[in-house]
């Protein structure tokens, strides 16, 4: 239970800070000891618990209409997620998206400055929700590609966090729903959400601290840093 309890701080810390990644940094951790039938519920509930303590802190600032094609996206991804959770290979599956991660990561860090900011559209960000509702279904991972989107559409650091703190939520609540609906939400899920809920507070809370700290450039630098070793703790996970 130490690890349990170690992992949904770390995790909730970096989601304060960066509005995503909760999923990433704990799966980094429980995957070591935790039954994998045990994991996605535990990376929706800690992630949807940092999320509504973001939201008692920043909640003013949300952005819901410009969410709105995300969260459409994502609620048509979250059963297909769900769905999946008997028939993926959670190793493949994470070798996939590390690659991806550290991949964008690596080209962004290294070419600053020359990279042109993608127009997007409420089209294609619904296609990206839609893609980041699946991988919340299937793991809680639901704004890992949102955020590397924004990051390709040079979104400012209060647009970013004004549209993921409403997205993010959304999508937990719903994948929350689907993952009981399927049965996933057993007896055994009740012990680990005791530890996940009050580990989660205090670091949440410090993290939407350092973020109202960080300029437009650090957020971004920050961000770009998580997806990378995002991306590693993914390959390191799949291949251990």
């Amino acid at each position: 239970m130490l690890l349990v309890g170690v992992g949904a701080a770390a995790g909730a810390f970096v989601s304060g800070v960066s509005g995503f990644a909760y999923g990433l940094v704990a799966l980094s951790l429980w995957s070591w000891q935790v039954e994998p039938a045990l994991l996605a519920p535990m990376v929706v509930f800690g992630s949807l618990i940092a999320q509504l303590l973001s939201l008692r802190s920043l909640g003013h600032r949300l952005d819901w209409r410009a969410a709105v094609p995300l969260v459409v996206g994502g609620a048509a991804g979250v059963p297909i997620g769900v769905a999946l959770l008997e028939h993926v290979d959670l190793p493949a599956f994470q070798v996939v998206i590390g690659l991806i991660l550290m991949a964008y990561a690596l080209t962004a860090m290294f070419a600053a400055g020359r990279m042109q900011a993608l127009g997007g559209g409420r089209k294609i960000d619904g296609v990206i929700g839609f893609a980041g509702g699946i991988l919340g279904g299937l793991a809680g991972l639901n704004g890992s590609l949102p955020a590397l989107w924004a990051t390709l559409c040079g979104w400012s650091k209060e647009r970013q966090r004004s549209i993921f703190l409403a997205y993010n939520t959304a999508i937990a609540v719903l994948a929350l729903m689907f993952l009981g609906a399927a049965g996933k939400l057993g007896p055994e899920t009740v012990p680990m959400f005791a530890v996940i809920l009050p580990a989660t507070v205090l670091p949440a809370w410090l993290g939407t601290r350092i973020y109202r700290g960080l300029n437009s450039d650090g957020f971004r630098r920050t961000v770009l840093t998580l997806l990378l070793i995002s991306g590693v703790v993914q390959l390191l996970t799949a291949l251990s």
